[in-house]
């Protein structure tokens, strides 16, 4: 016989050191059906990029979403810290003159990072996006483009029913 504990005894377990502890003024967890969120479209990129939000941080206008790309995006700045899982089965993306990102490879980029991604052929990819700040896009001119927050992403997928799984988290 074992000795380790059976999940009924580790959970007993739990509940016993959870009862001993103080109430928590911190909210419980947050649990996501993602199967059930329909991807919405990138603001302004349709064609290249969809996204499911899974939880935006209303201090920051960061967020964390699943993101579905292909080359098209074009050049754009991070104005907050990023990092990237590459879910893609078999596909790779890169940033042109930095480095290439396979089949779950993990990828941080700082704050005012500024790239352009391309992808193999014309491939769409998957990534789990999580960003400390907004996106700005970056015009043909080399021009400050259009800036993509939360709130933006947020709207954007309400359009598109697919925010039934978020609390709104801006000040009405």
């Amino acid at each position: 016989m074992s000795n380790d504990p059976s999940a009924r005894e580790a959970a007993d377990l739990a509940g016993q050191h959870l009862a001993a502890m103080p109430e928590s003024k911190v909210p419980p967890a947050i649990f996501v059906n993602v199967a059930d969120i329909p991807w919405s479209s990138f603001p302004g990129h349709e064609h290249c990029a969809k996204f499911k939000l899974l939880r935006i941080d209303p201090a920051t206008l960061g967020h964390t979403m699943l993101f579905r790309y292909r080359t098209g995006v074009g050049a754009h700045r991070h104005l907050g810290e990023v990092e990237i899982l590459n879910l893609s089965p078999t596909g790779h993306w890169s940033y042109v003159g930095e480095g290439t990102s396979g089949p779950g490879d993990y990828t941080y980029e700082y704050a005012g990072s500024t790239h352009v991604a391309i992808t193999e052929g014309d491939e769409w990819g998957d990534a789990l996006i999580i960003s400390r700040g907004p996106l700005q896009m970056i015009n043909e001119d080399g021009t400050p483009g259009f800036v993509v927050d939360a709130f933006a992403y947020y709207h954007a997928a309400a359009a598109n029913n697919a925010v039934a799984h978020l609390p709104y988290p801006f000040a009405e």
